[in-house]
């Protein structure tokens, strides 16, 4: 008994909300807001702990060329990094593979640690950033900026530490 005009409207109000998501009252976006306020610093200190105690193990392993965090206390910018950051220096690191195969090879590996370039999310990220977030630079520009074909950014997440290590080692496994 519904008219096409008002079935037309009903879907259409239907996509919008799907595309759009649902609406909630001002009241319970603030008790969002502050709950995830009150577990930032909590969230904060678990990944960057987590990706100093990483970028240490993955040091010692011969598969990796490179590691970059600015926690590590050979890291260039690591006085750096503590005059700003305090004993902290964030969740994101780098390593060098010996290739850029070796890099999608490690990729398409992980089981726990995911593909995605969002940072600071709950879950550990990888990505290759020379084709990614650099992946419209030229090879001139790329290297002007030391964006490397050889390297892979980790965004570390909450996981137990020792699980990240042996994904990540297991990814290594035959690259």
């Amino acid at each position: 008994n519904h008219k096409p005009a008002q079935l037309v409207s009903n879907m259409a109000k239907a996509v919008r909300e799907f595309v759009n998501g649902a609406e909630q009252s001002d009241d319970l976006t603030l008790l969002a807001i502050q709950y995830t306020k009150r577990q930032l610093d909590v969230r904060y200190q678990r990944q960057a702990a987590n990706a100093l105690w990483l970028a240490q193990q993955l040091s010692e392993v011969s598969a990796i060329r490179r590691v970059n965090y600015v926690g590590l206390a050979d890291n260039p910018y690591n006085a750096l990094a503590r005059q700003q950051f305090g004993n902290t220096a964030g969740a994101m690191l780098t390593i060098d593979l010996p290739s850029k195969d070796a890099c999608f090879h490690f990729l398409n590996r992980l089981r726990l640690v995911h593909r995605a370039t969002n940072l600071f999310d709950s879950r550990t990220l990888a990505i290759h950033p020379a084709s990614t977030i650099f992946g419209n630079f030229t090879d001139e520009q790329l290297r002007k900026m030391d964006v490397h074909q050889t390297t892979i950014r980790l965004s570390v997440g909450l996981e137990d530490k020792e699980d990240l290590l042996a994904d990540i080692i297991q990814a290594l496994g035959a690259s």
